[in-house]
């Protein structure tokens, strides 16, 4: 007996631990993946790029700024902010960050910095509207030989065109281990991906994917208000004035929310002198593949141009942004950034990092002056683009998240803190 005992306990010391499940988050995207590197801003790579490179500042939901870097800051000036960096802050390598780190992530956003002590000083240029606005668009990050290192709580482990990996640098026990992002050719076929089990996670679901994704075993919906809003950009170079602003006064939004999908509430058209649109040549519109109901929107903003209605040309999300950069386009549907709004109309000022092709000095001066409605009042005469309608955040996730919550800025930035059911 006393040796079947010992025989058992032995046994017992020899069997491995039973590892903790480890869990991965798979999402799936319709369009273009990116390298992931701290410059790329498009395509569907910026879905968790800020679970690797942490951002300078961001917004909350009551005004005012965050940060997850910096453990004080303050203005000097119009034109000058001082911070100091938190302590012990690491790479993913566990490498310290150190001054010379972050006046290189600083000086990759076009401006200036230098260090005083303890203190770091950013300077923007005279043209810049808002230093924050600047910082909320820019990461911290270390350059090593083939990527780069950052601050988040994932790191890179693998990428390629169809498939990119990131790993948690600290395991946690009953929480996200992996996350990958999965390449389709288009959204229809990401959502098939969703409904075979092979992802468990999809963002910006249209009315009718939510429809038939409510009650599917092993998901669920969540939802929150978005801060991008469905956007028809106009070339300044090829329409007058004139011409925009009939088009923002005429064109029907309702309808063209409509189509884009019930989730996106129409936004108010501004009043306008001009009511019918000039005659002219007609007038051709290019939208990305990347987002459900965008071509139906695009087809519903043909029919409202009459008798200038040109061709419609859906192209890839690499394509859209070529042709956005070179001038390409007559009107442009994308899904433009409107909140905070001291940033969405940043964009339109000379120079901007974002939108470099349009230009009025009216607009530029009261945005320096930090004059909202101003600003607001010299885009409504000299439109860039309308605001059509701004779809809610809709995705679908794991059923077997714990209450997840999706991001105010970034939809993913909190993964790393979602909690996985056993």
């Amino acid at each position: 007996m006393r040796r079947s005992l010992f025989f058992a306990l032995l046994l017992c010391a020899c069997v491995e631990p039973r590892r903790p499940a480890e869990f991965t988050l798979k999402i799936a995207s319709g369009g273009l993946l990116a390298p992931l590197e701290p410059r790329v801003h498009e395509s569907f790579t910026v879905l968790v790029k800020s679970l690797v490179f942490e951002v300078m500042l961001e917004p909350k939901a009551a005004g005012g700024w965050r940060s997850n870097l910096f453990e004080q800051w303050f203005r000097v000036d119009g034109h000058h902010l001082r911070f100091q960096l938190k302590r012990d802050l690491r790479f993913s390598d566990g490498t310290v960050v150190e001054q010379r780190d972050v006046i290189h992530s600083i000086a990759a956003c076009a401006l200036s910095v230098r260090t005083s002590d303890a203190w770091i000083e950013v300077d923007s240029a005279p043209q810049t509207v808002e230093l924050e606005d600047v910082l909320s668009r820019c990461v911290l990050f270390k350059e090593q030989e083939d990527h780069s290192l950052g601050t988040g709580p994932f790191h890179l482990v693998q990428q390629g065109r169809d498939r990119l990996t990131l790993e948690r640098n600290v395991p946690r026990t009953g929480h996200i281990t992996r996350v990958e992002v999965l390449r389709y050719p288009n959204p229809r076929e990401a959502f098939a991906s969703v409904l075979r089990g092979e992802t468990n996670a999809l963002i910006m679901l249209d009315p009718g994917q939510r429809e038939l994704l409510q009650g599917v075993p092993g998901l669920q919906i969540l939802e929150r208000p978005g801060i991008h809003a469905l956007t028809a950009v106009f070339n300044t170079h090829r329409l007058t004035s004139a011409d925009r602003r009939a088009l923002a006064s005429t064109l029907p939004v309702v309808e063209i929310a409509r189509n884009f999908g019930g989730h996106c509430v129409p936004v108010v058209q501004p009043a306008s002198r001009e009511t019918v649109l000039p005659d002219g040549p007609p007038l051709s519109v290019v939208v990305a593949n990347a987002f459900p109901g965008a071509l139906r929107a695009a087809l519903a903003l043909r029919r409202g141009l009459g008798k200038r209605a040109g061709e419609v040309t859906e192209v890839t999300l690499p394509e859209a942004h070529r042709r956005f950069s070179t001038d390409d386009f007559d009107i442009q549907l994308d899904l433009f950034q409107v909140w905070p709004e001291r940033t969405a109309l940043s964009y339109w000022h000379t120079g901007s990092a974002v939108l470099s092709t349009y230009s009025n000095p009216a607009v530029d001066a009261a945005l320096n002056r930090g004059d909202l409605l101003a600003a607001r009042a010299a885009l409504q005469e000299d439109p860039p683009a309308l605001t059509l309608c701004q779809p809610a955040r809709v995705a679908a996730l794991d059923s077997r998240l714990k209450a997840p919550q999706l991001g105010l800025y970034d939809t993913f930035s909190s993964v790393a803190e979602w909690e996985v059911s056993p």
